[in-house]
């Protein structure tokens, strides 16, 4: 009983002739379908273009770092000519470290607190006499013939 109530006053369900045929029809019978239609096309182009522009965005990025290794692969090879000028630098920096240490040894061997050198002879120091009190004769003063 409460189904006829609602059919008889026409809310509720839709599959009524009368209720279709009183509902007001804003656009023509065939645009509604052409709308749909044109929409759906709409959809496609969009979509392929979106494609598109993604798929040259990834082209881009891939060909970009594939660049760039390349660019670092064949920046990092020297050239023959790069390779003869490197090896002469090692070899300069090795020969003057090898003298550095030669020095360093030859001045560790005279074993001098001052790191003077060494005088062999007497010639070296001619003149020279030690400081002794102003009231005393220097000590190699009569060894010393060339005293004035």
């Amino acid at each position: 009983m409460k189904n006829s109530f609602i059919s008889n006053i026409g809310i509720g369900t839709r599959n009524t002739l009368d209720f279709n045929q009183n509902i007001p029809k804003l656009i023509e019978p065939g645009v509604h379908g052409f709308l749909k239609e044109n929409l759906r096309n709409c959809g496609i182009k969009k979509s392929m273009y979106v494609n598109k522009l993604y798929n040259l965005g990834m082209l881009i990025l891939f060909l970009s770092i594939l660049f760039m290794i390349l660019y670092y692969k064949y920046r990092g090879k020297l050239t023959p000519k790069e390779k003869k000028i490197k090896m002469e630098k090692e070899r300069q920096y090795i020969v003057n470290k090898v003298r550095a240490m030669g020095v360093e040894r030859e001045k560790a061997q005279q074993k001098i607190i001052t790191n003077l050198p060494l005088f062999e002879d007497d010639e070296h120091i001619r003149g020279v006499l030690p400081m002794t009190h102003p009231s005393e004769l220097p000590a190699n003063y009569n060894q010393d013939k060339n005293f004035i």
